[in-house]
């Protein structure tokens, strides 16, 4: 699904959340072999096995991540120094402010 919203000239993401980090791998490989086209990662940040998320997403070179349910502090400067845009989805002003403070280079509302 990612790779067909990026081939029909949307921004396609695979979401992490529910995926172990073997399988995001796997869905990554296949997205490439789908497109050429930009595509990115949907992380949340509360997920049990962050750690290995992430390294997947700089293993795969991944260079575009949504991150949500979390806190942007915790991620953002990681994935920045790697080349990583982060754009973190938020629910209300609040956290907007505070992913606008954590670095994050946009913010979603979903």
């Amino acid at each position: 699904m990612a790779a067909a919203v990026s081939n029909a000239g949307g921004l396609g993401l695979l979401g992490a959340g529910s995926m172990r980090p073997e399988l995001l791998e796997e869905h990554i490989i296949k997205t490439r072999k789908a497109t050429s086209l930009p595509f990115g990662i949907n992380v949340p940040l509360l997920y049990p096995a962050i750690e290995e998320l992430m390294q997947v997403i700089e293993t795969q070179k991944v260079n575009i991540v949504f991150t949500s349910a979390g806190n942007p502090n915790a991620w953002t400067p990681w994935l920045k120094e790697r080349g990583i845009r982060v754009i973190h989805v938020v629910s209300s002003v609040k956290f907007a402010l505070k992913a606008a403070v954590a670095g994050v280079e946009t913010i979603s509302t979903g």
